[in-house]
């Protein structure tokens, strides 16, 4: 399986669990329709961003500005909907995982990590995939690179800290949509009622007197 580096495998993960959490303790996977996102064409501009530097094989400064620009439009969404559960979380994972992208021209990836998660070099295909370059002494923001070993037995892979923030951010929106309550509309206030002749001021006094 190509690309053992990334969020795929812990993201789908984690919002599975949480979902499966969400029914078990009274939600229904019924009730995330409920759970109205703000910005949604806003987040499909990013997604596009980031498919457009992964089609066009980026590296460098063009795929710095790409995930930088992609980053930008999540983080839009992100305020917008600050408020929703998890929100915040998966905000600040994009942000680190930006910054250490915009730094380098690429996702650095430990090797040392990824041999404790039992993924071969061989399996990471960093010389055929130019978002992620093996990382070394001279890395910028290292630490927040691909440097997390998950052994899943589902699927082996290296994540970095934003990854784990990204991911804990799905299972916390997940597991709140699952309890999601459709939204109540307001009622508009009744029009004040017209005063009638009887109520009108009487004649012959000033309109500014009380």
């Amino acid at each position: 399986m190509r690309g053992k580096t990334g969020r795929v495998g812990l993201v789908l993960t984690v919002a599975v669990l949480a979902a499966a959490l969400g029914v078990a303790t009274g939600g229904t996977l019924r009730r995330l329709g409920y759970v109205r996102v703000l910005g949604v064409p806003v987040l499909v501009a990013a997604a596009v961003l980031q498919a457009t530097a992964a089609v066009l094989g980026a590296s460098g400064a063009l795929r710095a500005l790409l995930v930088g620009l992609a980053a930008l439009a999540a983080l839009a969404v992100v305020v917008a909907n600050r408020w929703r559960p998890g929100v915040p979380l998966i905000g600040l994972g994009l942000l680190l995982n930006a910054a250490v992208v915009v730094a380098n021209g690429a996702m650095p990836v430990s090797l040392v990590a990824a041999e404790r998660a039992g993924v071969p070099y061989e399996q990471l295909h960093l010389d055929a995939d130019p978002g992620h370059e093996e990382a070394t002494p001279s890395t910028r923001l290292r630490l927040l690179g691909d440097v997390v070993p998950v052994a899943s037995p589902l699927r082996r892979e290296v994540v970095s800290v934003g990854d784990v923030l990204v991911a804990a951010g799905v299972a916390m929106f997940v597991l709140a949509g699952t309890h999601a309550r459709p939204g109540r509309r307001r009622r508009a206030a009744p029009a004040p009622a017209r005063r009638g002749r009887a109520q009108q001021r009487p004649r012959g006094r000033l309109p500014w007197v009380a």
